[in-house]
């Protein structure tokens, strides 16, 4: 059974709601009618509006104490019905009937209004799925009995996007693959994979495109990095089964694509094996010349406070 609930009505505070009706419609009939108001006073035309007036105020507040209980089943995965009191609603307080239902829920945790990345791969994904479409996650949220039920796709959008800037889970737009980066397109049928899949993916796209490359390709701009691992010479392939004791790696990689080496080069090489060696051979330009400050306390002194070797350190 499908997760729905009723809203109902409190008997004794329905009396209330009568009565309070019944006063608003006789004051808003005795306002229409010219032959009874031609014949009162002004002080008696000001006492009527105020009367009127103050009724229509109360009316709200009548109506949410009247549709004070809730009844719920399917929430829990179960088909007993579940009621529950909303409560006496604070007086004066801007609150309409659904608003007052929706709030409840998601106290509740029956209708969510924030999910995290974990709860996605943990509750939609089957222990045997690496990657789903967006859409199917969302109807799982919506179809499956005992669930709670996201509040609009902007949660699920909003919790896949700070999951994959945060390298929790991956996602597939157009054959591209985005992990621990940021993503700003996200819509209904993207691809959304596990972190292990991602990794794997995004490693062997970016493995192909140096490969490729070749050592002489690419262009950093004014400031480039040569990321070093040490092994052998250089990087041949290698023929099916056959096992690599070590590999040397040397490509020239734009500045803005650091974070994206260490995700989907130095940490699957570190999981197939030891901690890589990395050196760092970095070449920046600055036709303005660059300041002592910034050579001195900010580039030597953050190197050094990460216990590097400086190797070598020229200038020109």
């Amino acid at each position: 059974m499908l997760p729905f609930f009723i809203v109902a009505l409190d008997a004794s505070q329905f009396r209330q709601l009568e009565k309070a009706l019944k006063r608003y419609l006789a004051l808003k009939e005795i306002e229409n009618d010219k032959n009874i108001t031609s014949q009162l006073t002004k002080e008696s035309v000001k006492e009527l509006e105020a009367k009127l007036k103050d009724s229509e105020k109360i009316l709200p507040f009548e109506i949410l104490t009247a549709y004070r209980h809730i009844a719920l089943t399917g929430f829990m995965g179960s088909e007993a019905v579940f009621y529950d009191d909303l409560g006496i609603p604070t007086v004066g307080a801007p609150q309409t009937l659904t608003g007052r239902v929706r709030d409840f829920l998601k106290d509740k945790e029956r209708v969510l209004s924030h999910l995290t990345p974990k709860y996605i791969l943990d509750r939609t994904l089957r222990s045997d799925e690496d990657v789903k479409e967006m859409r199917a996650i969302y109807d799982v949220f919506l179809k499956t009995p005992g669930m709670p039920i996201v509040e609009s796709m902007d949660v699920l959008l909003s919790a896949v996007r700070s999951g994959v800037e945060a390298g929790l889970l991956g996602v597939k737009i157009d054959g591209k693959v985005y992990f621990n980066e940021p993503v700003y397109s996200l819509s209904s049928d993207v691809e959304v994979l596990r972190p292990e899949r991602a990794r794997e993916l995004k490693a062997q796209a970016e493995a192909g495109a140096v490969y490729s490359e070749g050592e002489g390709g690419g262009k950093a701009g004014e400031v480039g990095e040569t990321a070093t691992l040490l092994g052998k010479e250089e990087a041949r392939p290698v023929a099916p089964g056959k096992s690599i004791s070590e590999l040397r790696l040397r490509a020239r990689i734009p500045w803005d694509k650091i974070s994206s080496i260490i995700s989907g080069v130095i940490r699957p090489l570190k999981d197939s094996g030891s901690e890589p060696e990395i050196v760092v051979e970095i070449k920046a330009r600055s036709k303005e010349g660059f300041d002592r400050t910034t050579l001195d306390s900010k580039v030597k002194e953050t190197l050094q406070q990460l216990g590097a070797n400086i190797e070598e350190w020229k200038e020109e």
